[in-house]
This record gives C-alpha cells, structure tokens and sequence, in this order.
C-alpha cells in the first residue's frame, strides 16, 4: 500500500465518529473529521449507506410481521427433535464414563492382586531359603 493510500485509511479509521454523526443528520463535532469526511469520497458512501439503513430500519420499525402460521410448530418439533437427540448423547457420554471407571477399577484392582501375589511370593521364597539354609 502506498504512504498516501496508508494516511487515508487512516484517515477514514479516525472520521467513523464524523460518518456517524453525519449519517444522524447532525453536525460533526471535529473539524478535521468533517473536512476528510467532505473530500473523501470512501467517507461519503458510508455516511449514504448508513442514511439508507436507518432509513429502513425507520420504515421497519412501524410494519407489522405476520408469521407464518405453521412456523411455532416446526420450531418447537425442531426443539423438541434437539433435546431428544442431546439426551441420548448425553446418555451415552454417561455410560461411556460407567464403563471407562470400571475398566479403570478392575485394571487397578488386577494390578493391585498382581502386587500382593509378588509380594507373597516373594516372602515365601525368602521364608523357603532361610528354612533351607
């Protein structure tokens, strides 16, 4: 980008409060805004596009949206249909850890059995050679 394109992005960064103000159709309260918002046409469109969406959002605000009738009932089947779909999820997580705690249990319980057989053999050898010596 060149050093002007730059200072005018920057520029047109620090003149939003200027569009905006402009846009309301009240007067800018830099100078300096104002006077880059004039000569910049980038500025200029966007205090236009912002005059034409709140001009819309002016003539929405008195209209009256009829919903489609059969809208509430799709949405709550849609409802209802996700709930059902997070409660078998959730069953499953839950069965998943159930069965996860006790895989866990039984290897620790194994593994705590393994230990006591060591170690009982491990004294009936030592008992055995002490015996026999």
């Amino acid at each position: 980008m060149t050093r002007m394109k730059a200072r005018r992005a920057v520029q047109c960064e620090s003149a939003v409060a200027a569009v905006a103000s402009l846009a309301t159709g009240e007067e800018p309260s830099n100078r300096r805004q104002a006077q880059h918002v004039s000569e910049c046409l980038r500025c200029q469109a966007a205090v236009a596009r912002d005059r034409r969406l709140r001009r819309s959002l002016r003539q929405l605000r008195g209209a009256m949206i009829r919903p489609n009738p059969e809208l509430l009932s799709e949405l709550l089947l849609a409802i209802s249909e996700a709930a059902a779909d997070e409660a078998s999820r959730s069953r499953s997580r839950t069965k998943r850890l159930v069965y996860m705690a006790a895989a866990g249990t039984a290897a620790g319980g194994a593994a705590a059995g393994g230990i006591a057989v060591a170690i009982a053999m491990h004294r009936h050898r030592s008992t055995f050679t002490a015996a026999a010596g």
